[in-house]
């Protein structure tokens, strides 16, 4: 199975966002609000857009000095994605 970096990043997003709520839960619950981790989330967030964002450009510059029309062939098929 092939995982895109699209797959990846929302897969990361959603598991941020899924243990943010469970800490929020918690912490309603024990009626201890000082302990939600929005900053920690909010961080966590951030990076994984930079890594996202950084880890696209790297990609697209490597492929941007070694163009070949055989590698823009194979990951552009003519007969749509498989």
């Amino acid at each position: 199975m092939k995982l895109s970096k699209g797959a990846a990043f929302l897969f990361c997003f959603f598991g941020i966002i899924f243990i943010f709520v469970c800490m929020f839960v918690i912490c309603i619950i024990k009626n201890d609000l000082e302990k939600i981790p929005v900053a920690a989330c909010l961080t966590g967030v951030g990076a994984l857009a930079t890594v996202f964002i950084g880890g696209s450009v790297a990609n697209n510059g490597v492929k941007g000095k070694n163009w070949s029309q055989e590698m823009y062939d194979s990951e552009n098929p003519k007969g749509g994605n498989t």
